[in-house]
């Protein structure tokens, strides 16, 4: 896993997917908005939105890249 900080208004782009995040704001308590600008056909979907089967398909694909 990556893990980078980032301040509000600063964004991650994943470079070959069309798919750009950007820290919309941090609130006080912590809570931070995300926005995602993506093609039309990528879905991004929360994660306790994901059925068994997506979640099972992404964990292979993480396994895959781990190698």
């Amino acid at each position: 896993m990556l893990i980078l900080t980032r301040k509000e208004g600063e964004s991650v782009h994943l470079l070959g997917t069309g798919v750009v995040v950007t820290v919309a704001s941090i609130r006080a308590d912590g809570r931070i908005r995300l926005g995602f600008d993506a093609p039309d056909e990528t879905k991004i979907l929360r994660s306790e939105l994901l059925t068994d089967e997506q979640r099972s398909a992404a964990a292979c694909v993480a396994a895959d890249r781990e190698g």
